[in-house]
């Protein structure tokens, strides 16, 4: 035949099947010739035929084009009848992408206009469909079907008597084939199914005659005379059904039966049609991949399930196409991959689904249960009552009734609508409920949806914390680990705990924006893979797989795939180990977007309650309005503050109760408890009778039960009916009750209205006195300090008084009418700032919480409460320290205004005791 026709087939993944074994053994034959047509164009003497009945899903036939492609086929037969055009124009760009041919000038594609577009005004519209379908800007040959047209609405081969025109206008459907060749849209035009009569009519008016006329031709059909006349008219012929389409209805086994060709067959050590029968192919292919996969060893999980250590990781930073992608996972499970790792994040978990399913279909697999399949829970289902949810909708995706194995993806929780990996501080959830998502990943496992479960980016010590908790413990941890990040820690206690671990970026990711050449420009992995004969990759998996962990391998190239398999017959030496053992190590993946904020530091206090050491002040000269002061304070909760410090005076209570309230709502706390509130009473109500009911009203207009910390506002009284901070001398009563008031306050913590209870504005020779009649101590003195009013005196005391010191005015309250900008303005802050690449509020905030004190902040601008949060990962030098040591002192608020003649302290001097020296004659131990 050869010399004479090309040898269009048709593939069908039903019984009728070619594998691809088969199609690469046409290929490998020899030498793949061209002929040259009429129009000057070379075409290959063989083809890829597309149709079949029915057709395969679109990513199957996909699969089948790319294999062929690889295979070596640069002819591709289709026509709009076959329906193949599609899935034929994605394979070709595949195979452009992942670099199988270099463009598509290296493919020459034959489509074919069916019978109802036979009219001269429809065949340039149908070939621009054709073309559209294809995804290319021409075919290299374009064939009329069927020499007869019929109705247009008639698109398949279900045509009737009735369907077909009576004119089949020939000669005007050829001039419209012409204008296509001139267009440049096909570079060489010819018929299909024409005999020789009814090409020596079209010969007649033809002015670029026909390249081709494409018939059915085979040993049982050789068509002699249409050979000839061809042959004299330069016209090539293609062949169609060159073994008879024996699997068509109207076929026969003329061909595969033939006794002639059994005898050369015999005499030659060849088959009929030199093509091994579909079911032969696909035992032998099993058999191969079966000998594939002995070499892949498992590990039992402590679940009791088998996990192969190796994985087909199935993420990128751009995924190809959905059916391009369920081609690649079709080749590695070629290759022999059994174990797949995919994820809610990854949107792979559709196209692997598909890839299974065709894989059980064209018989590389004789199940699903042959494959281990890995999926994840993304962070913004991280919370219990969605993880069941998440697991089913992925198992949706994947179109399985369960996974192998289900991982927490990351151990935090983001916001519900945040679906992908654009995490901005603002979308990370303050708490993680780790006990009860865990609880809910317990209970997937319970109903069978999830045969084990795991976490992935867990650490070492939340693991431990998992563990404490856990009833299933979790089988697997997924983290990050290479050469690079050898995590010996972590391998360490999960190798105690009974906790496998698997290893994403065994090669250090170096293509993904944070990874690194560590692993590919390793000077050791390359001295070592040298005399070995391996590649450097190779070195990197393999020693990840002697460490005891499964390796995760992303490669969506053939070959690689099959490289990263051949690690398992062969080691690496003890001295290879030792050398790998001293390279230097470094995280790659820092995770820098999965952190909202420096983790908070607490005190524990004198009553035995913890509390965070910063708050965020409530107070303002103005307040907004209450639905506006309630949202931002569920922003400074979203932010990441636990500890809020309002008054009775503020006016801010009320607001403040209703966004502890909504956070719980809205999942950004678990509960009340969670939030640290310190309250105070006012000056109004510094009166023994009237404190516990002035601490009553406070947790009414906050909706709660207890305050975290109760304080004494200002250490006078003044008139009841004085309700703000307008009140005169004549109002400041003579005497204040410091001990009777102490008293009602520790009423207050008796009754659990208080956890903890304590003071404001009080002077160290205050405190003494009111230490000498305490039966619960104050566990809390709130008072001004800063860098220019450090109050060394003040905390000297405190700290041997077992009294903790909060700082309201960290910053010198430069917004009120007694404020400065001594801090914001202080040339030594600013020099320290800028050496730090800190902010001068920061230097100041950092230095308050570095003398050991509580940090009150106040800034309703959300920006501004986050930078205030980043004060806890850095310190101050102690040259910091010196330079900040020497600035000058000088009180802020002076507090004249709670200075009367008639009240007990006739002089800011008296009110602060300025004039006392501290000494131990003021120690509650004295």
């Amino acid at each position: 035949y050869f010399g004479l026709a090309s040898f269009p087939f048709s593939i069908s993944y039903t019984h009728q099947t070619l594998s691809r074994k088969t199609i690469k053994e046409i290929t490998e034959m020899s030498q793949i010739p061209e002929v040259e047509l009429s129009s000057g164009h070379k075409m290959p003497l063989i083809a890829m035929g597309t149709s079949a009945l029915p057709l395969p899903p679109a990513e199957t036939l996909i699969s089948a084009f790319i294999d062929a492609i690889e295979c070596g086929y640069r002819h591709f037969d289709t026509a709009a009848l076959y329906g193949s055009e599609e899935s034929l124009g994605r394979a070709i760009a595949a195979a452009v992408e992942r670099g199988l041919i270099k463009n598509r000038q290296e493919l020459f594609v034959t489509s074919k206009v069916w019978c109802n577009e036979n009219q001269p005004h429809l065949i340039l519209p149908a070939l621009k469909k054709s073309l559209e379908r294809l995804g290319l800007e021409y075919v290299d040959l374009y064939l009329i079907h069927f020499p007869l047209a019929v109705k247009q609405e008639v698109v398949g081969v279900n045509i009737t008597p009735e369907d077909i025109l009576p004119l089949f206008d020939m000669k005007g459907t050829w001039e419209a084939m012409e204008e296509c060749s001139r267009l440049g849209l096909a570079k060489s035009i010819g018929v299909s199914n024409y005999s020789f009569k009814k090409l020596s009519q079209l010969l007649e008016h033809a002015t670029i005659p026909p390249a081709v006329d494409q018939v059915e031709m085979n040993v049982g059909w050789q068509q002699k005379k249409l050979l000839d006349f061809c042959k004299k008219k330069g016209i090539h012929v293609s062949a169609w059904s060159p073994l008879a389409a024996n699997g068509a209805e109207w076929g026969s086994l003329a061909v595969m039966q033939s006794p002639v060709l059994k005898e050369i067959a015999l005499s030659r050590g060849k088959s009929v049609a030199q093509l091994p029968l579909h079911l032969d192919s696909q035992e032998n292919h099993q058999r191969n991949n079966n000998r594939e996969m002995s070499q892949i060893p498992e590990v039992e999980l402590s679940s009791g399930r088998k996990m192969p250590m190796i994985a087909m990781g199935t993420a990128a930073p751009s995924l190809p196409p959905a059916e391009i992608l369920t081609s690649i996972f079709i080749d590695a499970i070629e290759c022999g991959y059994r174990h797949f790792d995919t994820a809610a994040l990854y949107g792979s978990e559709a196209s692997l689904g598909k890839a299974i399913a065709a894989a059980v279909e064209r018989g590389l697999i004789k199940n699903r249960q042959e494959l281990f399949v890995t999926s994840k829970v993304w962070c913004n289902n991280n919370q219990p009552h969605l993880i069941l949810p998440a697991l089913k909708k992925s198992l949706e995706r994947l179109g399985l009734e369960y996974v192998d194995l289900y991982l927490i993806h990351f151990p935090i929780a983001v916001k519900q609508e945040v679906d992908d990996a654009n995490i901005s501080p603002e979308d990370i959830l303050p708490f993680f409920d780790m006990k009860g998502t865990w609880e809910a990943m317990e209970e997937c496992s319970r109903l069978g949806l999830a045969k084990s479960i795991g976490v992935s980016n867990y650490s070492f010590k939340k693991l431990s914390q998992l563990l404490e908790h856990a009833t299933i413990p979790p089988a697997v941890d997924q983290v990050e680990m290479n050469v690079g990040w050898q995590q010996k820690k972590l391998l360490q206690f999960c190798k105690k705990k009974g906790i496998h671990v698997s290893a994403w970026s065994p090669l250090a990711a170096n293509g993904a924006e944070w990874g690194s050449l560590a692993v590919m420009q390793s000077p050791v992995l390359k001295e070592i893979a040298l005399p070995r004969g391996k590649s450097v990759a190779q070195m990197g998996l393999r020693w990840v797989y002697e460490e005891g962990a499964t390796v995760i391998v992303k490669s969506f190239n053939r070959e690689r795939m099959k490289q990263n398999l051949q690690i398992f017959d062969w080691e690496l030496s003890n001295e290879d180990m030792q050398k790998i053992k001293n390279i230097p190590q470094s995280r790659g993946f820092k995770g820098e977007y999965f952190t909202c904020m420096s983790q908070i530091p607490e005190v524990e206090l004198s009553s035995g309650h913890k509390m965070p050491m910063i708050a965020m002040g409530t107070a303002a000269p103005s307040l907004p309005p209450a639905e506006i002061l309630t949202s931002i304070f569920i922003d400074a909760i979203e932010c990441g503050y636990r500890h809020f410090d309002t008054a009775a005076l503020y006016g801010s209570e009320e607001s403040l109760g209703r966004a502890i309230t909504a956070a719980v709502e809205r999942g950004l706390i678990k509960n009340r408890q969670e939030i640290f509130v310190t309250t105070k009473v006012w000056c109004n109500d510094a009166q023994p009778h009237l404190i516990l009911p002035a601490l009553k009203k406070s947790l009414e207009r906050l909706g709660l039960e207890y305050v975290d910390l109760y304080l004494i506002h200002f250490p006078i009284a003044i008139k009841q009916e004085v309700a703000g901070t307008n009140f005169t001398p004549e109002d400041i009563l003579p005497f204040f009750d410091m001990k009777g008031t102490w008293e009602a306050m520790e009423e207050c913590s008796r009754l659990g209205l208080a956890k903890s209870i304590g003071v404001s504005n009080y002077s160290f020779k205050k405190l003494s006195q009111l230490l000498q009649h305490a039966t619960i101590p104050p566990a809390v003195d709130q008072v001004q300090m800063n860098v220019v009013w450090q109050q060394k005196k003040l905390r000297d005391f405190c700290k041997k008084n077992g009294i903790h010191v909060s700082a309201w005015s960290p910053l010198a309250d430069n917004g009120e009418a007694w404020g400065s900008l001594a801090v914001m303005e202080s040339p030594i802050l600013k020099e320290i700032s800028l050496s730090r690449r800190k902010t001068v509020a920061q230097v100041a905030l950092r230095w308050v919480h570095e003398e050991g004190a509580t940090v009150i902040v106040k800034s309703f601008n959300k920006e501004r409460m986050k930078q205030n949060l980043q004060i806890f990962d850095w310190e101050l030098s102690n040259e910091d320290r010196q330079k900040i040591k020497n600035i000058p002192q000088s009180r802020g608020f002076k507090g004249e205004p709670f200075t009367s003649v008639n009240g007990p302290y006739k002089s800011p001097e008296e009110l602060w005791d300025d004039d006392e020296p501290y000494d131990d004659q003021f120690s509650a131990e004295a």
